[in-house]
C-alpha cells in the first residue's frame, strides 16, 4: 500500500522531506535492491574520527 500511495504523489524535495524518517525508509526499502558502500581506495584524512560521507562511495541498485 505505502507503494501506491507513494507513486501516486508529486514529489518536490519538501513534501519528501515532510515525510516522517519510518515512512521515508519504508518507500527506500520498496524501490532498491540493494545499497553498496565501498571502501576509499586511500585514506585521506588520517587520524580524522568519525564518520563522513561520501556519496561518490554510494552505488544503488533499484528493485526491477
Amino acid at each position: 500500500m505505502p507503494l501506491k500511495v507513494a507513486l501516486k504523489e508529486t514529489w518536490t524535495v519538501e513534501s519528501w522531506q515532510a515525510r516522517p524518517l519510518a515512512y521515508r525508509r519504508t518507500i527506500v526499502k520498496l524501490v532498491t535492491e540493494r545499497v553498496e558502500v565501498h571502501k576509499p581506495a586511500v585514506l585521506e584524512h588520517r587520524g580524522y574520527l568519525g564518520a563522513r560521507f561520501d556519496p561518490d562511495r554510494v552505488k544503488v541498485k533499484f528493485a526491477a
